[in-house]
């Protein structure tokens, strides 16, 4: 029973280790890729404190918002939304010492308040973006953001 004991302590000790650790070896690519899923998730939970803890204090965007604008539009969007789902793809990363630029499309499917999941709908669309990340305090923030427009070369 003492060994078996003894067997379950350790495990722990070394799950525990693991989730401790994961972050020390985890590259800067990775943790910022880390971040935009978290506040993926963030957003489609409509956690408004969440959603805006990866927001530098200094965001600006390409459309004249800052952080307190962001605020109130996520708010608004909350409000407005019942589900709201996000699919990011063509996701790359570069990361150069303490800025990550970050270009990936993403899709919206969002319901309409009094609707089921069932009718989600692509009424909001999919977008490219740009976005600066800027390590603060040794965690990645969005810094800014920008919705390029399309170049054919």
């Amino acid at each position: 029973m003492k060994r078996i004991f003894n067997l379950i302590v350790v495990l722990i000790f070394l799950l525990a280790a693991f989730f401790y650790l994961k972050d020390f070896f985890m590259s800067e690519e990775g943790k910022v890729k880390r971040v935009i899923s978290k506040g993926e998730r963030a957003i489609e939970k409509k956690d408004i404190v969440g959603s805006i803890s990866f927001i530098s204090p200094e965001y600006l965007d390409s459309l004249g918002n800052d952080r307190r604008n962001l605020i109130f539009l996520a708010e608004k969007l909350f409000q407005e939304y019942q589900d709201i789902f996000i699919h990011i793809e063509s996701l790359s990363v570069e990361v150069n010492q303490e800025l990550a630029k970050v270009k990936f499309i993403a899709k919206v499917m969002v319901s309409k308040q009094g609707k089921t999941k069932e009718d989600l709908s692509i009424e909001k669309g999919s977008e490219r973006f740009l976005v600066t990340f800027r390590k603060e305090a040794g965690k990645w923030k969005v810094f800014r953001a920008e919705i390029p427009e399309y170049r054919f070369d």
